[in-house]
């Protein structure tokens, strides 16, 4: 098990915008932490009310933005703005290129916002874009937010890898088996999760590569936000 404390992660700051970086990007690199196979990118962004990042142009990149706090605008697939309320999850698939912006769409609140850039399977493709309402189901069970092509439910990725959510109740238990075929990495949204006797708080995350493993999550003494990802190896 892989395990990147929340604590340790990178941080910038810009103009209105602060940013805790999983893997190394822009200023802040560190040799250890370069991705996790296609994970390319694993942002916790603040940004200030009114606040911006600077508009990029991308291509061939599977560039996932879900709304944790406060609303943003972000770019559809033509590079037009779209609204992104809170819990949203948007995709936009840069494939040939595509402009990638991000704002907070208030000029009296914050917004947060966690940002996912995955390597695809194809490239110089069509750029096209989706979202979705990217709250999890009650019940304590994974909710599937994105997979391969769409076609196990959620967004459609251009890659073998699958997204999904759970929102644990206080002291619930959840099943999470890991494929040794496949990466996994766990990110912790908020509250607080024991992963085989790991304890892990928001911010924190744990990765398997090539590990076979029966995991149980119990959360804390408070609710728990999980986001999981599949990735091929």
């Amino acid at each position: 098990m892989l395990f990147r404390s929340g604590d340790q992660r990178g941080h910038s700051r810009g103009a209105g915008h602060d940013s805790r970086q999983a893997f190394s990007g822009g200023d802040y690199h560190d040799p250890a932490w370069t991705g996790f196979g296609a994970l390319r990118v694993c942002n916790e962004d603040l940004l200030a009310p009114g606040a911006a990042l600077p508009p990029q142009r991308r291509a061939n990149m599977e560039i996932l933005e879900l709304v944790l706090d406060g609303s943003v605008t972000g770019s559809g697939a033509d590079g037009a703005a779209v609204s992104l309320p809170a819990g949203t999850l948007h995709l936009l698939s840069a494939g040939h290129g595509a402009e990638h912006r991000l704002a907070n769409a208030s000029a009296t609140q914050p917004a947060r916002v966690l940002r996912l850039w995955l390597q695809p399977d194809r490239v110089n493709a069509s750029p096209a874009a989706s979202m979705l309402d990217g709250t999890p189901a009650t019940d304590g069970s994974w909710t599937t937010l994105a997979s391969p092509d769409g076609r196990d439910g959620g967004l459609a990725l251009r890659l073998q890898g699958r997204l999904q959510r759970a929102r644990l109740a206080p002291s619930a238990a959840l099943a999470l088996p890991v494929d040794p075929a496949r990466r996994v990495w766990l990110q912790v949204l908020a509250g607080t999760v024991d992963a085989d006797g790991r304890p892990l708080l928001a911010g924190d995350a744990v990765g398997w590569d090539g590990e076979a493993a029966d995991v149980r999550l119990v959360a804390g003494d408070a609710p728990a936000d999980l986001l999981l990802l599949t990735l091929p190896r």
